[in-house]
């Protein structure tokens, strides 16, 4: 469902899509609004397009995490964002966290946090670079 006030959920529906559809296309811009997951000519495979929310006033969007890693507990603040559903001028979004792995290609982790951003209160929306995120 799209809606005129609110433009940031037509980027977020098509990010969505984009992530419950991806491959490989050659030859495709890398942004926001590219229709493929992943950088031009890889041979990777991606599943994520991550990004962080800004607000009115030109915060970014932060929220809390835990996750596990080698059995220990892992918790923080991530502004890193998968968005998982997009509802008019709402969207569900799952906390990315940096990935502890530090030899992995993977810049992010899953977690199962989840968080419900009103669109109406975001006016801006930075894109990071594709990555593929296991557990999916």
């Amino acid at each position: 469902m799209s809606n005129n006030n609110c433009c940031i959920s037509d980027i977020l529906n098509t990010i969505v899509i984009l992530q419950n559809n991806c491959n490989k296309v050659e030859n495709i811009q890398n942004t926001c609004d590219s229709p493929i997951l992943g950088r031009q000519n890889s041979c990777l495979s991606y599943n994520t397009r991550p990004l962080s929310l800004y607000n009115c006033t030109g915060s970014v969007l932060s929220f809390p995490y835990s996750t596990t890693y080698e059995e220990e507990k892992v918790v923080g603040t991530s502004s890193v964002l998968r968005v998982e559903k997009v509802d008019g001028c709402s969207c569900t979004c799952r906390v990315l966290a940096p990935n502890p792995d530090q030899t992995s290609p993977n810049p992010y982790v899953t977690t199962n946090d989840f968080v419900s951003i009103n669109l109406d209160c975001t006016c801006a929306i930075r894109c990071l670079a594709d990555t593929y995120i296991s557990c999916l």
